[in-house]
This record gives C-alpha cells, sequence and structure tokens, in this order.
C-alpha cells in the first residue's frame, strides 16, 4: 500500500509541475532584464529557458514607484498605503500580491520600482512568454488618469508554433473600456485609475468600480471575436489626505487600488503543446499627461494559467490504471 500511495504522489506531483499558475519574471516579477531577456541575467531566463524567448521591449514605458507616482502620495492620516508585506518605498523587496510576483528590480527615482509607466505618446510593452498550452491570463493593469468609459489600453496576444516564434499565427486583440466616472456610482469597464475617488470635480476621470465580467471589443487574426475578462480588487486601503495642491485628485478622499483582469483565451485558441503564447503587448493610446482624456497605462505583473501536457496526462490516468490492476489481482 504504501509503494502505491507513493506513486499516486509521484504522478500527482508531475501533474502539478506541468500545469497550473506561472509568474511571468518568476519571483522577481517584471524586471528590465527580464522583458529584454538581457544576457547574463540570472532572472531573464522565459518559462521555456534560457534562449527560449524573444526579446522583449520596454521602449515608452519607464519604471516608477507606487506610493509617489500611482497613488500619487495619498497616505489615511499620514500612514503611505502598503501594497503587499514585504513592500518596501526606498529598494526593491521581492514581494507577492494575491498570486502576482512583484517586480524587484532596484530603485527609480529613488524610491523602488513598482510598475511599469507609459509615457506621453503612443507606446508599446512587450513582455516575453514562451509557453504553451496556454488557457488563460491574468494582468495587474491600472491607470494613472483615463478619461471615463474611454478606450486607452491595448492588450494583444501573439500565438506561435514555437516558444520564441518569429511569426505569429494567431493574435488576440483586447480594447480594453475604462471604469465609468466614480461619481455616477456605475460600474463597467476592465481597468482603472488607481486613485478611486469620490470628491470634487477631479473624480470626473476612470474613477468608478470595474464590471466583474465584460466581453470587451475583441479581434482574432482581424476578425470579430467574443473574450470573457473579469476582474478583481486586489489592494484598495482607504485616503484621506497626502496628495499635492493643484495636481490630480488633489483635496480628494477614497481608496488607493490596484486591480487584476483575467483574459480567458482557451474559448479563441484552444490549449496545445504546438501552440505557443510567445509575447503579450500592452499598448497605450493616447499617453497624455493632461486633457479630458489624459491617460498611463500601469502594468504591476503577469501570471499565465496553463494545463497538462497530453502526455502528461496519459501517464497520470496509465499509473492509475496500474495501480487499479495491481489491486484486482491481488483480490
Amino acid at each position: 500500500m504504501r509503494i502505491h500511495i507513493g506513486l499516486v504522489a509521484g504522478l500527482i506531483s508531475v501533474a502539478v509541475a506541468n500545469a497550473g499558475e506561472i509568474q511571468l519574471g518568476g519571483t522577481n516579477g517584471l524586471t528590465a532584464a527580464y522583458i529584454n531577456q538581457t544576457v547574463g541575467a540570472g532572472q531573464a531566463a522565459c518559462a521555456a529557458g534560457a534562449g527560449g524567448c524573444l526579446a522583449g521591449s520596454t521602449t515608452g514605458f519607464v519604471e516608477r514607484n507606487y506610493d509617489s507616482r500611482l497613488f500619487a502620495s495619498a497616505t489615511e492620516n499620514g500612514t503611505p498605503p502598503t501594497p503587499y508585506g514585504t513592500y518596501n518605498q526606498t529598494a526593491g523587496e521581492v514581494g507577492t500580491l494575491d498570486q502576482f510576483a512583484m517586480i524587484n528590480d532596484g530603485v527609480a527615482l529613488g524610491a523602488s520600482a513598482n510598475y511599469w509607466n507609459a509615457t506621453t505618446g503612443l507606446h508599446t510593452i512587450v513582455v516575453p512568454v514562451g509557453i504553451a498550452n496556454v488557457t488563460g491570463v491574468q494582468t495587474m493593469l491600472n491607470d494613472l488618469w483615463g478619461g471615463a468609459g474611454a478606450d486607452d489600453t491595448v492588450v494583444t496576444f501573439d500565438y506561435g508554433t514555437s516558444s520564441n516564434a518569429s511569426s505569429f499565427d494567431n493574435v488576440v486583440v483586447v480594447d480594453l473600456q475604462n471604469a465609468p466616472s466614480g461619481t455616477s456610482g456605475s460600474s463597467g469597464g476592465e481597468i482603472r485609475s488607481a486613485i478611486n475617488c469620490s470628491t470634487t470635480s477631479a473624480c470626473t476621470y476612470a474613477n468608478g468600480d470595474l464590471a466583474s465580467s465584460s466581453t470587451p471589443t475583441t479581434t482574432l487574426n482581424g476578425g470579430g471575436a467574443s473574450l470573457t475578462v473579469t476582474t478583481e480588487n486586489l489592494f484598495g486601503p482607504a485616503y484621506n489626505g497626502g496628495i499635492t495642491a493643484g495636481t490630480f485628485f488633489a483635496g480628494t478622499t477614497g481608496n488607493t487600488v490596484l486591480d487584476a483582469q483575467d483574459f480567458e483565451l482557451a474559448a479563441l485558441v484552444a490549449p496545445s503543446a504546438s501552440e505557443f503564447l510567445v509575447q503579450i503587448q500592452v499598448t497605450e493610446l493616447n499617453g497624455s499627461a493632461t486633457g479630458s482624456e489624459a491617460s498611463q497605462t500601469a502594468l504591476s505583473a503577469i501570471d499565465v494559467d496553463t494545463v497538462p501536457e497530453p502526455s502528461t496526462v496519459m501517464l497520470f490516468l496509465s499509473g492509475l490504471g496500474a495501480l487499479g490492476f495491481a489491486k484486482f489481482r491481488k483480490r
């Protein structure tokens, strides 16, 4: 019996090792070395192994700090938000928020680098993946401002027949919609400002609640497609001050928020051992700091969900069958 139990445990461990949730960039998250696949940087190896991924690009995106930038220095009675347990305002730190690995990439402008911030103009950050059998992807995306109900952020999933394919046989493009204004009390969209406020005219930006489940405008290889995106709030403490006078959200109260989006991709591209999600692109369409449509997309982390390869499933089932046959013979 002990041998049987050990065999079952071994088979289960094999199945688990070939399926589940993969944090892009590993425990250090989406560092510059990982995204650019920098030669000689240990954390740059993708899920397919060193050299198994295309190099990505951070052009037009810069690393910034949650407190000083995304949360606009908001505080609760003078205390800055603490997004995760090991968060350090002035130095890089390994940490997780829910299932996401936070960026551990030193400092930017004197504060810890926590996320990638789009700069002025139309820009795209390209993140290497190189994973087969993909069922879905989770992103941590917010916006610094964003016009209520506008379409400022596009997420593109590029598939190929190898982990580092230079051409793509399936391309899924999802246009995310901003949340409505926080003053309306309504919900909708898949991305919103990281300041969710409820007072003064500043709260006419994308500060409302996200739709828990929605089907944003999507294309598969240029044609119409339907993709379900679900959202989750990961972090949302209250704030009541700290924002500099004369800036966005000055004089407001509300919550500082970090959100996640879950893209259910298996409905469009069937999971397969020979079909790889090669890379993910996050595009800021407007990239402005002024005007009614001001927007700067903020990317914190990405996870990828997979299913076991068929060979792994067959190994697991054959092992269970062998156990059943052995038990039958013993009887």
